[in-house]
C-alpha cells in the first residue's frame, strides 16, 4: 500500500468515526428529552389522573359499574342503600331453565360456609332481565327460595339495559315458537362482586364452587 492510499484510508476511517460518533449524540440526546418530557408529565399530572392509572392497575373491574335504583317488593332499593356491605349482583330472570337457579344455589351455598357475622356485611342481589313478565312479587319469592335474605330487582326496560351495559352484560330476547313461554332470555351469567363503596371488585363465572367463592368473598371481610 503507498503512503498516499494509507492517508486517504485513515482520512475515511476518521471521518466515518466522526459520522457515527455524530449519529450517536443526536439519538443520545432525543432519549433524554423523552425521558425528561415522560418524567415531567408525571410530575404534573393530576392526583386525580394519578389515582385513576393507579386504581386501574389494582382493579381490573374499576371501569364497570354504575349506581342505580330499583323496585323490589318492599320498594325502591338504590345500590347506596347497601354502602358499607359487599355487594353479590346477578343478572337472570325467574323463566330461566337451568342457569340463573344453579347460579343462585352456588352462591347461597358458598355464603352459608361463611360466619354469621360475615354473612350479615353481605348483600345479595339479582337484577331481572325480563322485566315484561318479571314482577316484583314475583322475583321476592323466586330469589328467597335460595336465601331469605336475597333480594331480587326490577325496573323498566331501557333502565336494566343501560345498567347491564354499565356492568359489561347483555340480554337479548330469544323467541320460541314452539314454546308455551313464547320466548326466552340469553343473557351474561357473571356474578359480581362489589365492594363496601359499590365498585365492582371481582368478577366470577356462574358455575364457580361454593367453596372457591366463600373463600374469595372472605379474603375482603
Amino acid at each position: 500500500m503507498t503512503k498516499k492510499r494509507f492517508t486517504l484510508l485513515v482520512c475515511v476511517l476518521f471521518a466515518l468515526c466522526l459520522f457515527l460518533g455524530t449519529v450517536l449524540l443526536y439519538y443520545s440526546r432525543q432519549h433524554l428529552q423523552s425521558v425528561t418530557g415522560t418524567q415531567q408529565q408525571n410530575k404534573t399530572a393530576s392526583p386525580e389522573a394519578l389515582n385513576h392509572t393507579e386504581n386501574s392497575a389494582k382493579n381490573p373491574f374499576s371501569h364497570l359499574g354504575v349506581p342505580f335504583t330499583l323496585t323490589s317488593a318492599s320498594g325502591k332499593v338504590r345500590l347506596s342503600d347497601f354502602s358499607g356491605k359487599l355487594v353479590i349482583l346477578y343478572f337472570g330472570f325467574t323463566s330461566c331453565p337451568d342457569i340463573c337457579p344453579a347460579s343462585l344455589a352456588r352462591i347461597a351455598h358458598g355464603l352459608k360456609q361463611l360466619e354469621t357475622e360475615q354473612r350479615e356485611q353481605i348483600q345479595t342481589m339479582m337484577i331481572s332481565v325480563d322485566p315484561e313478565r318479571d314482577t316484583a312479587t314475583k322475583l321476592a319469592e323466586y330469589v328467597q327460595f335460595f336465601a331469605a335474605d336475597f333480594i331480587g330487582l326490577t325496573g323498566e326496560a331501557q333502565d336494566i339495559k343501560r345498567i347491564l351495559t354499565a356492568y359489561g352484560s347483555y340480554a337479548r330476547k330469544v323467541t320460541l315458537p314452539e314454546s308455551a313461554m313464547g320466548y326466552t332470555m340469553d343473557h351474561g351469567s357473571k356474578i359480581y362482586l362489589l365492594d363496601r363503596q359499590g365498585k365492582v371488585i371481582k368478577m366470577f363465572d356462574h358455575n364457580i364452587l361454593p367453596d372457591k367463592l366463600a373463600a374469595e368473598i372472605s379474603l375482603l371481610l
